[in-house]
């Protein structure tokens, strides 16, 4: 019984995916899904939230900024590294 209850589900399953590629949704009603839903949210965050929002904002953007300088000072410096004891960096070749 079991089994022949899982080949129905999978009959199903297969049908609605077939279904499913069938659908065109326009862009028009993408976009104004999306804009409703962005429209809803904001609409839904309150003034302390706002300026929360734009600070954390301008933290990440200055920690991703200092991060990177970092992580490009450690490249530069493991590759003067190995310049000076005389092996070739990893973008060389030979």
């Amino acid at each position: 019984m079991r089994a022949l209850d899982t080949r129905r589900g999978i009959r199903h399953f297969k049908k609605f995916i077939i279904m499913s590629n069938n659908v065109h949704i326009d862009g028009s009603t993408r976009i104004g899904t999306i804009g409703g839903a962005m429209l809803v949210t904001l609409l839904n965050i309150r003034h302390n939230d706002f300026i929360r929002i734009i600070g954390f904002a301008a933290l990440g953007a200055t920690v991703s900024f200092f991060v990177s300088l970092f992580w490009k000072w450690m490249v530069k410096r493991a590759a003067a590294r190995r310049i000076k004891k005389g092996r070739p960096s990893s973008g060389d070749p030979g």
